[in-house]
């Protein structure tokens, strides 16, 4: 399976090369990735289905974290207006499931440990 970043090269390609052949202006996608350049794809803020995606973790769940301020969000909206984006932090969104597969590692650990005893 390739990497992402060789996706990305293979797209931005073909991008190029269509702007090319249909006779459009050629900016920065024209230019061939350098190979050993390392693209940062990481987003700094996602949408909820995204978050869902990438994690694993319900809408509704992923609401609740946000409630609970366990992931940093922000509704982006025009002013006087009902309706907007929710975004989440990305990095928030990564530390809370680090820290909790880390607390679910400590559980199984204590579990272990307990079982352990018990048979003594």
């Amino acid at each position: 399976m390739p990497y992402k970043n060789q996706i990305i090269d293979r797209r931005a390609d073909e991008l190029a090369l269509t702007s090319q052949e249909e006779g459009g202006q050629c900016y920065a996608l024209c230019t061939p990735p350098v190979a050993d350049a390392t693209l940062n794809l990481k987003p700094e803020w996602i949408k909820v289905p995204a978050a869902v995606q990438l994690s694993g973790i319900g809408r509704s769940s992923i609401y609740e974290l946000i409630k609970a301020n366990r992931i940093k969000s922000f509704s982006n909206r025009k002013r006087g207006s009902q309706h907007g984006s929710r975004l989440i932090s990305y990095d928030s969104l990564v530390d809370y499931m680090e820290t909790a597969y880390q607390n679910s590692l400590k559980i199984s650990a204590d579990k272990n440990q307990k079982g352990d005893t018990a048979h003594e």
